[in-house]
């Protein structure tokens, strides 16, 4: 529907590639929650995040912590599901006929329109 909206003209054949590479960031995230599941003594009863998931929890774990408003910027942004998107702009650019840069632009919009939507609508989550 991206390609689509970005008029540009899908190669059917491109699809699945595409969106197995998409899916990886997500793999890789859970890959990482579960072995800081195993590494844990206990786990907690309730949901919790086990790795870190945010930009600003990712930068800090390779030693270059946010303060000030970089901080709060980098704690509204999930890491995988941004490195998703950038994944799928590309892939919409490969895809689908669609220059890159209008590509990143539209895919990098709808996300952020996604992420408002699950945000404030659904109060958290994905």
């Amino acid at each position: 529907m991206l390609v689509w909206f970005l008029r540009g003209r899908v190669k059917g054949r491109a699809v699945f590639p595409v969106a197995s590479a998409v899916l990886l960031p997500g793999a890789i995230a859970n890959l990482l929650d579960g072995i800081t599941a195993l590494r844990q003594p206990s786990l907690p009863a309730g949901p919790v995040s086990l790795a870190a998931r945010n930009v600003s929890g990712v930068l800090a774990a390779f030693g270059y912590p946010l303060t000030g408003a970089a901080l709060k910027l980098g704690n509204a942004f999930d890491f995988f599901s941004l490195w998703a998107a950038v994944l799928m702009a590309f892939g919409v650019a490969a895809a689908g006929d669609v220059p890159t840069r209008r590509a990143l632009i539209g895919t990098l919009a709808a996300w952020v329109c996604f992420r408002l939507v699950v945000s404030v609508a659904v109060g958290g989550g994905a």
